[in-house]
């Protein structure tokens, strides 16, 4: 396929910052275009947020890698708002246009040309907030699939609004959030329903987990760094959950699963249920394979909700002071919602209850299982116009 530039067919270059949700989605659709034809890279930011990068899978693929960034020694993945600021602050603006202008554009203009096609998973976050608006630039063809549910955040603005940016095509994984999206993206971003990767390569290999009938699961995210909470408030928020399951945990020897994002310190959780004396495990699989293990689980303000649901779990949401319960579980009778007065004996009986079926218009709304993820995504880059 000849592009309108006059070059030959394009190359493919995937733009990664966490080695779990976006290599999960990526690798898929690498595979898919390889067998093409068609030659695709992978670019890993993930070192530069202090996480493993996926090289060794990478390499064993056969894809051509790059990792611009080592990792800094000596930090952690919590550490970068501790060292840099809140996510808009001057130092951590003034440092990522140095690291830019400085070392990143040389880089990505010796690497990829006009008539190739970069995909990434935020325009947010650096380094995208800053390549999406220069590739637009340069001309080169860019999409984006979206990398967890949106909604609106409380420290949103304008200039850090997520689908924003200008990506030619941003992909998404259902109705609900195609209508979100286009209320916000650029002028020339066209907004494609495609589903998720991640979710179909585990659609029929974990659907029928059954979990122990006598685990639980506590998935956290940083929902002080979303805006939500401060960083005390949050794991007070955690222990007011603790504190009412706990004597029922207890009592009935139901075994709690902790699973902390991978930006969060887990110390201070873990702290709290050794307060409580609650028999506890620390989750350091997969995520999917984690949701296999329980009957059912804890929430903030996260994908997993979804994810859950998804695997046939049930979900309890814990209300945040001042905002409610974020997204839209609470709202369409998904989820046990917990607030001050709910009792711990009914949180741990809804988790722990034969998972009623869930409405598959739900999770046809938000992730679009029934359809092909990987074709229509793979189909719309390759026949894209340029």
């Amino acid at each position: 396929m000849q592009s309108k530039t006059g070059n030959s067919k394009p190359r493919f270059f995937f733009i990664i910052t966490n080695p779990n949700h976006h290599w999960e989605n990526s690798k898929p659709l690498m595979v898919e275009l390889n067998n093409r034809g068609f030659d695709v890279r992978l670019v890993s930011f993930c070192e530069m947020r202090r996480l493993p990068n996926p090289s060794n899978e990478c390499e064993k693929l056969g894809f051509t890698y790059y990792s611009p960034f080592p990792k800094i020694p000596g930090t952690t993945p919590a550490s970068g708002s501790a060292t840099l600021g809140a996510v808009n602050s001057l130092t951590r603006r003034f440092l990522y246009n140095f690291l830019f202008y400085t070392y990143l554009m040389p880089f990505f203009s010796a690497i990829v040309r006009k008539g190739d096609v970069v995909f990434h998973y935020n325009d947010v976050a650096f380094p995208g907030y800053i390549l999406v608006p220069w590739f637009l630039n340069q001309g080169v063809f860019q999409g984006m699939l979206q990398e967890g549910i949106r909604f609106p955040l409380p420290n949103a603005t304008p200039d850090i609004v997520y689908g924003s940016k200008g990506v030619d095509i941003l992909f998404c994984w259902g109705k609900d959030a195609k209508l979100h999206f286009e209320d916000l993206v650029a002028p020339n971003t066209k907004v494609i329903i495609s589903g998720s990767p991640r979710y179909q390569a585990i659609k029929n290999k974990l659907k029928n987990a059954q979990g122990s009938a006598l685990k639980i699961g506590f998935f956290t995210n940083p929902i002080d760094d979303q805006g939500y909470c401060s960083y005390a408030q949050k794991f007070e928020l955690f222990e007011q959950v603790i504190q009412k399951i706990a004597p029922v945990l207890q009592k009935q020897q139901i075994t709690l699963l902790l699973k902390t994002h991978v930006r969060e310190k887990i110390e201070p959780y873990c702290e709290i249920l050794e307060k409580y004396q609650i028999g506890f495990e620390v989750g350091n699989k997969d995520i999917f394979s984690l949701i296999a293990e329980v009957k059912g689980g804890i929430i903030f303000a996260s994908s997993v909700g979804l994810e859950m649901l998804f695997l046939g779990k049930n979900i309890a949401q814990v209300q945040l002071p001042g905002f409610g319960y974020v997204f839209d579980y609470v709202e369409n009778q998904v989820a046990l919602p917990i607030a001050k007065e709910t009792a711990g004996i009914d949180i741990v009986q809804y988790l722990l209850r034969e998972s009623n079926a869930i409405n598959d218009t739900y999770l046809s709304r938000h992730l679009s299982p029934e359809i092909d993820s990987v074709s229509i995504i793979c189909n719309t880059l390759i026949n894209r116009e340029v």
